[in-house]
């Protein structure tokens, strides 16, 4: 399963401007290489955030 940016966003609690950014910086790593449009793969997101929330308490 794959999720758009703006579902990212909502997971992680973020703007898409800051998925945007993850995605240059190399943080995050999309499916395709669009420029205005990328997908994640959902599993990657699921194990980011839950080491997110492990990482806070």
């Amino acid at each position: 399963m794959y999720l758009c940016t703006k579902e990212v966003a909502n997971k992680l609690q973020v703007s898409k401007m800051t998925i945007s950014r993850m995605v240059k910086n190399g943080r995050l790593k999309p499916i395709n290489t669009q420029k205005r449009f990328f997908l994640f793969n959902a599993n990657e997101i699921d194990c980011l955030t839950s080491n997110l929330k492990t990482d806070v308490k």
